[in-house]
């Protein structure tokens, strides 16, 4: 896209050479090449616990099946339903078409049908464009800060994980790091103070 900011998995040289979250920022050169650097966020979580990823994957799974079964209208309302199945908490399936229009959010429900392409969160990531390139490929997984619904929609780290349902549109789910008891799991005031420095 000509230059943007993501969050990555990186050895720290200056930690043993630990995996480590960061936050980095490239720019395309030319045509032939790009330039780019990052900043490490090592007091938050780089893994989430095997279980709640896979618990993640199970529930965004299960959505996608239920879309495929009783088409996009009836899978729609059952998202967006806040008493329904597809909502458990704070965990809860959204939904977008591959323009970045929302279709489905359900403690966000003013938000419906507004494009949200290039949404970003408060470190400046383009949150909507990378789950759309990641259910472009079908599924994937990727960090992004987003208002956490139990903490008076405070920002906070979250990893989400996106499939595609099938041409036209896309569903996906996330875990909060302090929900998750992913290690050393802090506020997103870290993060956001990173993003403005």
């Amino acid at each position: 896209r000509g230059e943007d900011f993501t969050y990555f998995i990186f050895p720290n040289p200056d930690h043993g050479s630990e995996d480590e979250l960061k936050i980095g920022y490239a720019a395309k050169v030319d045509e032939n090449w790009w330039v780019g650097s990052g900043v490490y966020l090592s007091d938050l979580p780089v893994f989430f616990p095997p279980e709640s990823r896979e618990n993640l994957v199970s529930f965004v799974d299960e959505a996608v099946k239920y879309a495929e079964e009783n088409g996009r209208d009836a899978a729609l309302q059952a998202f967006n339903d806040r008493n329904g199945s597809f909502v458990s908490g704070n965990l809860y399936i959204f939904a977008y078409d591959f323009n970045g229009t929302v279709l489905s959010l359900p403690y966000q429900p003013e938000l419906l049908g507004s494009d949200r392409l290039d949404a970003k969160d408060a470190n400046g990531v383009r949150f909507v464009q990378n789950s759309i390139d990641q259910a472009k490929r079908g599924r994937g997984y990727l960090y992004y800060l987003y208002a956490n619904p139990s903490k008076n929609m405070e920002e906070e780290l979250k990893l989400g994980y996106v499939r595609s349902v099938d041409n036209n549109w896309w569903l996906g789910a996330g875990i909060y790091a302090s929900e998750s008891n992913a290690t050393n799991a802090t506020s997103s005031t870290y993060l956001g103070e990173i993003g403005r420095n």
